[in-house]
Order: C-alpha cells, then sequence, then structure tokens
C-alpha cells in the first residue's frame, strides 16, 4: 500500500513539474532599434521563436526593428514565435539632382532635361519630361501597350545589363518633337538600392531601321 502511495505522490510530482516547464513564461527582449541579426539572435537566446517582416517606414531607420508582435517586455510562453519588423525605409524616395548625355545617330549631346529620378516601393522611377531628339524615331513594340523593353546597366560597357520599362506618350515623334516617358527598373534585379550612375540602351526604329538610343544618367540622392 505504501510502495502504491509512494509511486502516486513521485507520479504527481512529475506531473506538476511537468506542468510548471510548459507554462513557463519569458519576457519578450527588447530589439528596438536593433539589425535584424542582431535581434534574431536575442530572441532565441531568450527561448523564443523569431519570425521575421518587413514594412516600408517613413519615420524609422532603413534595416532596423522598429517593433515586435507580441511587443518587448511581454510575458509569453517559452518557444512561441515573436515576430521582428524590420523596417524597409521610406516608400518614396526623391532624387536631389539627375544629369543625362544622349547619344544620337552617333552623335553625343550634354543636355539637362527636366527628369524626375525616384525610387518608390522597390522600384525606380526616371520620369524624363520634353525630351527634343534631333531625328524622327518610332519605339519599337513589346507585349505591353505603350512600353518598349530598354537595356540598363551600371556599368558603360554593358558587361551586366537587366531589363526596364520604357513607357511612352507617343509612339513616333518627329524631329525636334517633344516627348514624354518613363523608365521603370526593378532595383532588386539592378543590384543596387540607389544607384548613381545609370547606362540605358532605348530600342528605336530610325527610317524603318533598328538603333539604340544610348542615354547615361549621374543621379545624386
Amino acid at each position: 500500500m505504501r510502495k502504491k502511495n509512494h509511486i502516486s505522490k513521485v507520479l504527481l510530482i512529475a506531473l506538476v513539474l511537468l506542468l510548471l516547464c510548459g507554462c513557463e513564461r519569458i519576457e519578450v527582449p527588447d530589439v528596438i532599434d536593433n539589425t535584424e541579426k542582431t535581434a534574431v539572435k536575442k530572441i532565441e537566446k531568450a527561448g523564443l521563436i523569431p519570425i521575421v517582416e518587413y514594412e516600408y517606414r517613413d519615420r524609422d531607420e532603413k534595416d532596423k526593428v522598429f517593433m515586435t508582435s507580441p511587443r518587448i517586455l511581454t510575458t509569453v510562453k517559452k518557444n512561441s514565435e515573436v515576430v521582428v519588423y524590420i523596417s524597409k525605409g521610406p516608400e518614396k524616395i526623391v532624387a536631389k539632382n539627375a544629369y543625362c548625355k544622349w547619344t544620337s545617330m552617333g552623335k553625343t549631346e550634354d543636355k539637362w532635361e527636366f527628369i524626375l529620378p525616384y525610387v518608390e516601393k522597390g522600384i525606380l522611377y526616371i520620369d524624363c519630361h520634353n525630351v527634343v531628339l534631333k531625328d524622327s524615331i518610332e519605339w519599337q513594340k513589346s507585349d505591353e501597350e505603350g512600353v518598349t523593353i530598354a537595356q540598363v546597366s551600371l556599368t558603360e560597357d554593358f558587361e551586366v545589363s537587366v531589363p526596364a520599362k520604357l513607357r511612352y506618350e507617343k509612339k513616333s515623334t518627329a524631329p525636334f518633337e517633344a516627348q514624354r516617358f518613363v523608365l521603370e527598373i526593378e532595383l532588386a534585379e539592378l543590384g543596387e538600392e540607389n544607384p548613381e550612375e545609370l547606362n540605358f540602351k532605348l530600342p528605336a526604329l530610325k527610317n524603318g531601321v533598328s538603333e539604340d538610343i544610348r542615354l547615361d544618367f549621374s543621379v545624386t540622392w
């Protein structure tokens, strides 16, 4: 009888200890303004599971933690998931200045144009107004209406290039006729967040003959 009571007590103690272990409460560490790497290490060290999310934030420093869920200093069960929110920086960043150089029909001209480069949600837009070329041109067609596919590179020799969209208002223009077009580049493909030098080859037809217009940008962010 005593042996059975002893076994029962041991089992009861074991059950209580198991329940206590399962209900262990841990405080979510303060990782605000930490980098992703530092925050993940702190949360794992505390016995919790980090889940990383990214959001665009206008007022929070890029690549730093701005919030967690549950919030910091909240007590949670051991091995609970903690979502760490990392700032991707502002949704839109406008360039301070931009300068471009045109090469068309073998002739190069340096011009200040009305250009507005800006980055929004990982896409670089270069909005070019009042663009005037000496020659009559027609943009080459693509699968998307009002779009031709250009090539863009970080280097002048185009050793590595990626596609860029050119959205035009006019399919063709006469010599010296003003036009507007917008260049769109996915920066993840380009491999540069705020490129300062960009080199484009714009596919055009001149007198029915295919010829790329070379357009080189210098951008100050």
